[in-house]
């Protein structure tokens, strides 16, 4: 039923998808200034006539980011102009002191159902599913360097809850299945995880900062958008070493992730070219594995400046320390090259 769901609903949205949601940009209307702007330009954009213009329904059915962190909620995640796309690039690998190639992605399907606008009382206000596919892979003459190889399937269901706290609140629940690019499988978990997205002018608690934009200078926004995820991992084989494994054959992870987005204002004539086509994307996440007693941590930060003026193309430098989250395997990376985000 749910595959039938999706292709009707995938093959009815490709009219209106517009290539990742470019409809959103404004069109045949005179060039804003940000001179025209109020001082608070960060607090305007969450909310008013101008929420239409510096996001809104910014993403299409179909979504391509680096990462799950890179798409944010799926209900409402961030625009593709100022996330950071799948990557593919050559790279510098401090662990294995080598200059491979790599590409790292996630694609991802949504399927959304809106609910009804309620000021006050907190509601379930939207509900969504969405299947995806990630990539993770770092390779040198076509071997696989580090034991970097990962093809993952899943699925995301995710419900908000409006009018709680200040705040909307996403509450997700995932299955996922690792495997290698020549279809070995490693494990499989289930997930999940908590995220608010707070009211920037009518909230009254701490939350009203989170996951909304805020001016820095003239140019620029940033947002800062922590997580809580917590999740069930169990080993399907021993055929690939995965050390999330090393004391035993299960894992029971939870943890905080913390996101941090610069990008440039788009919608000002007055904003220099190269702020509006950068964005800046640094997120910290650390996870305790209550079996084993052992922790884990990331660190993936990354910069790009779009090649093209929606934002679709970019040159991207990534770096990424620390663990992979689906083995746990150590990766220092640092990497150039092509992004792809929709």
């Amino acid at each position: 039923m749910a595959r039938g769901l999706f292709g009707a609903i995938l093959s009815a949205a490709i009219g209106f998808m517009g290539i990742g949601g470019a409809a959103a940009q404004s069109t045949g209307t005179e060039p804003l200034h940000l001179s025209d702007a109020p001082d608070d330009v960060g607090q305007s954009l969450s909310t008013g006539a101008l929420a239409s213009w510096f996001g809104g329904d910014c993403a299409g059915t179909i979504l391509l980011r680096r990462s799950k962190d890179a798409i944010g909620s799926i209900i409402s995640p961030t625009c593709f102009e100022d996330a950071q796309g799948a990557q593919f690039a050559w790279a510098d690998d401090a662990i294995s002191n080598s200059e491979v190639w790599s590409a790292q992605g996630i694609v991802a399907a949504r399927l959304m159902h809106r609910g009804q606008t309620q000021r006050y009382s907190p509601y379930v206000q939207n509900l969504a599913f969405a299947p995806y596919a990630y990539f993770d892979r770092v390779a040198s003459g076509g071997s696989v360097v580090d034991g970097i190889d990962n093809l993952a399937y899943g699925a995301v269901f995710e419900l908000s809850v409006a009018n709680v706290l200040g705040a909307t609140h996403y509450f997700d629940i995932d299955a996922e299945v690792v495997s290698s690019f020549d279809g070995a499988a490693k494990n499989w978990s289930v997930g999940a995880e908590w995220q608010p997205i707070g009211y920037l002018r009518h909230g009254r608690t701490f939350l009203r900062y989170f996951g909304q934009p805020m001016a820095l200078g003239r140019n620029f926004l940033w947002t800062i958008t922590p997580k809580v995820y917590g999740e069930y991992v169990s080993e399907m084989s021993d055929a690939a070493e995965q050390p999330i494994f090393a004391d035993r054959d299960e894992a029971l992870r939870i943890g905080p992730t913390v996101t941090v987005n610069l990008y440039g204002l788009k919608e000002f004539e007055d904003v220099p070219w190269w702020a509006q086509r950068f964005s800046l994307e640094v997120t910290y996440g650390w996870l305790y594995d209550t079996l084993s007693e052992l922790d884990y941590e990331l660190l993936d930060s990354s910069v790009t400046m779009a090649l093209d003026e929606k934002g679709h193309l970019g040159l991207t430098l990534s770096y990424r320390k620390g663990q992979l989250i689906e083995t746990g395997q150590d990766v220092d990376l640092a990497k150039l090259g092509l992004s792809l985000s929709y």
